[in-house]
């Protein structure tokens, strides 16, 4: 599983053209579900998430979490981060199959330890409203 966590201010997002949800200051997280991903590295990765110290303390250092700013999260299902470039296509063949990745992908949301949540619709074109803070960006392998 690869998630690209990204700190923002705000973020909101609509999925095949319906408004799903918005969020404040936290974590909008792309997740890319790959071939041989369990429960158990998604709960992992959804844990991660929520304790992984990317914003600002009392010193200005990236030493408090999620959880420590009661912030919120926004889970985005993101199919094309399990892809590899192979020359100027791209080749989906490590990418888990739609059937076995959206119940992760669920268990992902779900693992979410936290009551500020907003999860996309699996598998729907999406449109995503950021306003990234810093920028802070983190790669999240489980």
């Amino acid at each position: 599983m690869i998630v690209v966590v990204s700190r923002v201010s705000s973020a909101s997002i609509i999925c095949d053209g319906k408004p799903i949800g918005s969020i404040g200051k936290g974590l909008v997280c792309f997740v890319g579900l790959e071939k041989g991903d369990t429960l158990e590295n998604v709960r992992k990765g959804a844990q991660k998430v929520c304790e992984i110290k990317v914003f600002d303390n009392d010193e200005g250092r990236l030493g408090l979490s999620l959880k420590d700013i009661e912030g919120s999260v926004m889970a985005v299902s993101n199919f094309t981060l399990a892809g590899v470039v192979d020359g100027r296509r791209m080749s989906f063949d490590n990418t888990l199959p739609f059937a076995e990745a959206k119940p992760l992908f669920e268990e992902f949301c779900k693992a979410l330890n936290t009551e500020k949540k907003v999860c996309s619709v699996f598998g729907s074109y999406m449109e995503i409203t950021m306003n990234h803070d810093g920028p802070v960006n983190v790669i999240l392998r489980t």
